[in-house]
């Protein structure tokens, strides 16, 4: 409903219904435009958790990339576990082909992944497409929920990328973590991936798409529980 007009229509075609099935009603058919408009957009949301719910069937993605910036920057690997009933069942990792100019010492320095690394990679268009071939494994690629840590991120970086856009909702790890684990100035100094992990004696090799993929879940898997 986007005018007063189709409002006006609605009431004159219910006349007699109580005003909850009024309310009910726009409500429904307002939340169903705003969601087909973010499956077109790709507009992803936040997964609301009843706390006592959480997640047990779900993707945990983590990218690495050249910078932060969505618009400039490029997409160096993408990592994926695939989540059933609390299972890791599989797994998706690929580096992506980007020119070698594209390379920064401080990108380097977070990820760890050089030139040599991506250089016979797949070329972005061809690393989406099996991206979204292993999402659509079981033919219910819009219902996923996607699980990682400041996972919005690394969604809205493969939007800006591909022309097939996500949509589904995601949980974030991160901020399960600043709400479960208090702050210690020694013991928890920041609620970093890899620092969270090391609270629990937790050890990956860091700053691997794959491996921070692995530390996020185990790191949930924990919290969850507390």
């Amino acid at each position: 409903m986007k005018t007063k007009e189709d409002v006006k229509e609605f009431i004159n075609n219910h006349q007699g219904k109580s005003y909850s099935y009024y309310f009910v009603s726009v409500y429904a058919l307002k939340k169903r435009e705003i969601d087909l408009e973010n499956i077109k957009q790709g507009n992803i949301q936040p997964m609301k958790v009843d706390r006592k719910k959480y997640p047990k069937s779900y993707t945990v993605l983590d990218i690495e990339t050249t910078g932060f910036s969505k618009e400039n920057d490029q997409i160096l690997q993408i990592s994926a576990l695939r989540v059933r009933d609390n299972k890791i069942v599989d797994t998706f990792n690929t580096y992506v082909y980007t020119k070698e100019i594209n390379f920064s010492k401080s990108a380097f320095e977070v990820n760890g992944i050089t030139y040599k690394d991506v250089e016979n990679a797949p070329k972005m268009d061809e690393a989406l497409t099996n991206f979204f071939n292993f999402l659509d494994f079981e033919g219910k690629f819009n219902n996923e929920v996607f699980l990682g840590y400041n996972v919005k991120f690394d969604l809205e970086f493969i939007n800006e990328k591909s022309p097939r856009k996500l949509s589904n909702k995601y949980f974030d790890v991160l901020k399960l973590a600043q709400r479960k684990i208090p702050y210690h100035p020694t013991k928890l100094p920041d609620y970093k991936l890899i620092t969270v992990s090391k609270f629990y004696n937790f050890n990956f090799n860091w700053h691997n798409g794959l491996e921070d993929c692995k530390a996020c879940f185990e790191v949930y898997q924990k919290l969850k529980n507390e």
